[in-house]
């Protein structure tokens, strides 16, 4: 039986990149986001569907990029947390 793939290396890495970039773009638009709506009921519900889609993607984008990748980024705030 022939072995489908859909995506090759390259394609999953951007991916990935492209996910954890995305989880910190929009981990920053729930600041920004009070300044805009003025309903209290609907900022917290845009608040939490963008922290959850946030957090997923950036879980799914250490997923797809491995734990090389996850040892990188634990190493940076060691670095700038030196305790």
């Amino acid at each position: 039986m022939k072995k489908i793939i859909f995506f090759n290396s390259y394609t999953t890495k951007i991916i990935g990149y492209v996910l954890f970039t995305m989880s910190f773009l929009i981990w920053g638009a729930l600041f920004i986001l009070p300044f805009f709506i003025k309903d209290l009921s609907k900022i917290i519900a845009v608040n939490t569907i963008l922290f959850i889609i946030s957090e997923g993607s950036f879980v799914l984008s250490i997923l797809i990029l491995g734990k090389a990748f996850w040892q990188k980024i634990k190493s940076f705030f060691k670095n700038i947390v030196k305790i």
